[in-house]
């Protein structure tokens, strides 16, 4: 008897109604394990969506505008779909002013930045402020790191949507803020060319190496869910992270200046609690950015940016600051750049003087900028 013949004998016979059962159960279970199969070796999503895939599209005209934090609330918006996602970017001011790229910290999205960017577009300035990959209405990239390479190619992308000639020797002038200082520092040591002039608002502070994903889980959801910002008398991580992270209360100065013209009352911290509750990439990026972002080792990104200009850098510090220690911050940007090549500037508030103490910010920088007179002609 043959082998084939043995192989046939032992299958059921397709025509007796008795092994219809069996024959389905077969193909089920094949069919099933097929599918699992397929599912086990699928790519993974390449992207994590934002509020604009994912809770824009089903509200009403009349809902959106209701929104607490809707899309608009900086003008001159758009969304630049990239291979990485969509990016909400935010560009206004005369169009032939003199050009800022501005890049804001680890949770806040650019809304932190609005009350700056006003100021700036009074003295003449044409700003672009874009909310950073896991921020606002921006998408979150899955696989790759949130780390400078990321960041680098992030600003290419917002700087090559403008209609305007941005990407031009010496087409702008960079500033960013907290963790936005290390971003826009390692972006200005690769394409030193591009950038007319560099300001660094508190650049960020050092964390240790060895902080565990379970703890930083944790403390993310406490410090971004509750509690206000106070200063600490050490440099422990929680710390670290609370100056990163803006609190339920803050009291700014009488002559607050809004964060958005049209929300004027919205805070920074109920921005990062609409983020928390309708980012579903928001948490992944800010770990991410935790462990691979531009926060800690930048000796060798401010060497190169030394290397690369002879001008001068404006660092603007808080003096009320926990973490970030405006003397050592000095010290160490003194260091690395040369003596003679920093333009320091103190402001007597804590972390998020971009937000307490517009005014004054933006008198440095247009002083930086434009020289005593603080205007532009």
């Amino acid at each position: 008897m043959t082998l084939l013949h043995c192989l046939r004998s032992s299958l059921p016979d397709p025509s007796s109604t008795s092994n219809i059962p069996l024959i389905a159960l077969t193909s089920l279970t094949t069919l099933s394990l097929l599918h699992l199969t397929r599912l086990a070796l699928s790519a993974p999503a390449l992207t994590t969506r934002g509020p604009t895939s994912t809770l824009l599209p089903h509200l009403a005209q009349a809902a959106r505008e209701g929104l607490e934090y809707p899309p608009d609330i900086l003008p001159g918006g758009r969304d630049v779909d990239t291979p990485y996602g969509s990016i909400r970017v935010h560009e206004w001011g005369p169009e032939t002013g003199p050009k800022i790229l501005m890049v804001h910290g680890i949770t806040t999205r650019c809304l932190a930045l609005g009350g700056l960017a006003h100021g700036l577009v009074e003295k003449g300035y044409r700003v672009m402020l874009f909310d950073l990959f896991g921020r606002g209405y921006s998408d979150t990239p899955t696989t790759p790191p949130h780390d400078p390479r990321l960041y680098t190619t992030q600003l290419l992308l917002v700087l090559s949507s403008s209609s305007l000639p941005w990407c031009v020797p010496g087409g702008f002038a960079l500033l960013g803020y907290s963790l936005g200082g290390g971003i826009a520092s390692g972006f200005a040591s690769y394409f030193p060319h591009l950038a007319s002039t560099h300001e660094f608002a508190q650049q960020s502070p050092l964390l240790p190496a060895t902080i565990t994903e379970s703890w930083l889980v944790w403390l993310c959801e406490r410090r971004l869910l509750a509690g206000p910002m106070y200063a600490k008398e050490n440099k422990a991580p929680a710390s670290v992270l609370d100056a990163e992270l803006p609190g339920q209360e803050g009291v700014p100065n009488p002559d607050f200046t809004p964060l958005s013209l049209t929300r004027p009352y919205l805070t920074v911290p109920e921005a990062v609690q609409w983020q928390l509750r309708h980012h579903p990439g928001f948490v992944p990026a800010f770990l991410s950015c935790i462990r691979y972002a531009p926060i800690t080792g930048q000796q060798e990104i401010w060497e190169r940016l030394r290397r690369g200009r002879t001008d001068e850098v404006l660092l603007v510090v808080g003096t009320e600051d926990p973490i970030v220690l405006p003397n050592e911050v000095r010290e160490d940007a003194e260091k690395l750049l040369g003596e003679g090549r920093v333009r320091y500037v103190e402001v007597g508030a804590a972390h998020d003087f971009v937000v307490t103490d517009v005014g004054e910010v933006v008198g440095a920088v247009v002083e930086f900028l434009e020289g005593e007179e603080g205007r532009v002609e």
